[in-house]
């Protein structure tokens, strides 16, 4: 009630003009985030969502843990947290605190049941990961934001395919920009989250994905409340909507290890080559089946170097599920790109089974870079790590042991 009464001392309209004023806001920011959503593989995502309780169900769990909401106050600037105990209170606080002109933020986080306030310390565990993005002119200029949500949009897809992460599982048009969520199926620990957090923030920096860098690896950190509004601009509050959710969540190791592998990749731990044009030599013995010949390859960047190393330790003579899904992989985490296609091919030929290149360039055609559920280099590492081999010592191999050539290509058309 206290809260409620500072903000009707607010001046200008009264309460009632200035939420009919909010609504027509609220019409507003759905109609963008109608045209935003028109195009869902420029999101990322699988479908569309409009309720707070989607986000809040999906990264907090009332167990034992403490949940937190936290309040500003457009006038003072006075920020004050709450304890919440259960879903259906979270969103009707949020709801009532919203409605009587406060800004309402959740801690994604969870924290001990005991904790008497929202601190890193106390944190328990968390389901996911976030990233904040700016939108409007003055982040855009300042080069700390995007100029509109459909451009902000799209650099969220660039970056998470040049990354080879998952969909978003939910995202927020927060009224000033977007809060791109990836939701886990299971809790991790904070020394967990923290290490890939980090490395997701690494990446976005990276990659030129102009996010916050103050929220992607804080553990506390506050996020706003779908179906809530943004006070910061008093005058002109804009709503706060979940605009994507999708059907499920992402399995926990997979986004870790998609985290991880992206970060060898993009962040210095594998090293470029000078060189183009590499050749390299199969291990004899390293896996059972896996023949000792040499193919040529053409390799341009650091993803291509990994993948290399990756595929000398699998076995072409593999049956055709296995490798059509090796080739999945090589095509996602290549942009379906030639010389994708020319170091997948060059390590079909290997194989007694192989019918020559009209037939990898026909599945090669068969895949999509759009699709929704796509083989990443998790799967690749699943399979390299079920042959007996250590993922970081594959990543130490793609620097070294490859003997330069002059010219040549992939042999194939």
């Amino acid at each position: 009630m206290q809260q409620r009464t500072q903000m009707e001392s607010i001046g200008g309209p009264s309460w009632a003009v200035r939420m009919t004023e909010v609504a027509s806001a609220v019409e507003m920011v759905g109609q963008v985030g109608n045209a935003v959503a028109g195009d869902a593989e420029m999101a990322g995502v699988d479908s569309f969502g409009s309720a707070g309780g989607n986000l809040l169900g999906a990264v907090w769990k009332f167990s034992d843990a403490g949940h937190w909401l936290t309040t500003r106050n457009p006038l003072t600037g006075a920020f004050q947290s709450m304890l919440v105990g259960s879903l259906n209170e979270a969103l009707k606080r949020a709801v009532q605190l919203a409605q009587s002109g406060f800004d309402v933020y959740l801690s994604p986080a969870e924290f001990a049941s005991g904790a008497r306030s929202r601190k890193a310390l106390d944190v328990v565990c968390v389901r996911g990961f976030w990233l904040d993005i700016d939108v409007g002119p003055a982040k855009a200029e300042q080069g700390q934001g995007y100029l509109t949500l459909q451009v902000a949009m799209a650099a969220v897809k660039v970056f998470r395919i040049a990354a080879g992460l998952p969909r978003p599982t939910h995202v927020v048009c927060s009224g000033g920009g977007l809060h791109v969520y990836w939701v886990v199926d299971a809790p991790m620990d904070p020394t967990q989250w923290q290490a890939s957090a980090k490395m997701l923030k690494a990446l976005t920096k990276s990659l030129g994905l102009l996010a916050d860098p103050t929220r992607t690896a804080d553990i506390a950190s506050l996020m706003r409340v779908p179906d809530t509004y943004n006070f910061k601009d008093k005058a002109n509050p804009r709503a706060v909507k979940l605009i994507y959710s999708s059907v499920a969540l992402i399995e926990k190791s997979v986004m870790i290890n998609a985290i991880e592998a992206a970060h060898i990749i993009h962040c210095g731990a594998v090293k470029p080559q000078t060189p183009a044009l590499l050749k390299m030599q199969v291990s004899p013995g390293s896996v059972a089946g896996v023949l000792p010949k040499q193919w040529p390859v053409v390799v341009n960047c650091k993803m291509l170097r990994l993948l290399k190393a990756i595929l000398e330790r699998l076995d072409p003579d593999c049956g055709y599920g296995e490798w059509f899904r090796i080739a999945a992989a090589v095509f996602h985490a290549t942009g379906g790109s030639e010389d994708g296609f020319c170091l997948f091919d060059s390590w079909s030929s290997t194989s007694d089974k192989y019918r020559g290149v009209r037939e990898t360039r026909s599945k090669w055609k068969s895949l999509r870079p759009d699709h929704p559920t796509p083989v990443t280099m998790a799967t690749l590492r699943r399979m390299v790590e079920a042959n007996g081999y250590d993922w970081l010592d594959v990543c130490a191999a793609a620097e070294d042991g490859f003997e330069t050539i002059n010219a040549g290509d992939c042999g194939v058309a």
